[in-house]
């Protein structure tokens, strides 16, 4: 068991970008057989690309006992994302499956919550998908409520066509 009490949330150096892209694969694996394979490639390629964020969102890391074992981007602006939601969003919530059910990702969500809180922001939003039941839960008892004027299509923000099987990325948001 790892140790909450000595819980450490920062941003990401660069030099972490590999150990955040394998700990990003892994939790994004275990989606095999819930979304088509061609979907979860590229939607582990994309999110694995971590330079995307420079400029515009904060990879923050959490650490407990020294090593990391989850991440999220934080966008002081949810625009700056592309995915359209006002406010300040998140985006790739992920902790590392053999760290999954110790409250790290509510960790991160909340420390995401209190910062657009300090920097003003009226609401933060987020993008996710059913299949995504856990995650889904977690923003649900959080307080997230469904956007769904926000909703995308996975096809339109992978940019390919999954032939009849795509994916509702849904849209929600906490009124801070």
């Amino acid at each position: 068991m790892l140790d909450k009490v000595a819980l450490t949330i920062r941003p990401a150096t660069g030099d972490q970008h590999p150990d955040l892209s394998d700990i990003i694969a892994a939790a994004f694996e275990t989606y095999r057989g819930a979304i088509p394979d061609r979907a979860l490639f590229k939607y582990i390629a994309n999110s694995t690309n971590l330079g995307q964020h420079k400029g515009r969102g904060d990879i923050m890391v959490l650490e407990s006992a020294g090593r990391i074992i989850g991440s999220v981007t934080y966008y002081p602006k949810a625009g700056d994302e592309g995915l359209g939601l006002p406010g300040a969003g998140i985006r790739t919530l992920v902790v590392h499956p053999a760290a999954r059910g110790c409250g790290f990702g509510r960790s991160l969500v909340e420390h995401c919550v209190e910062r657009a809180r300090r920097q003003g922001a009226a609401t933060l939003g987020l993008h996710t998908a059913d299949f995504m039941k856990h995650a889904v839960a977690l923003y649900r008892t959080i307080g997230f409520q469904r956007c769904p004027q926000y909703d995308l299509r996975a096809s339109d923000i992978l940019g390919i066509d999954l032939a009849g099987r795509d994916i509702q990325v849904t849209a929600y948001q906490l009124k801070l």
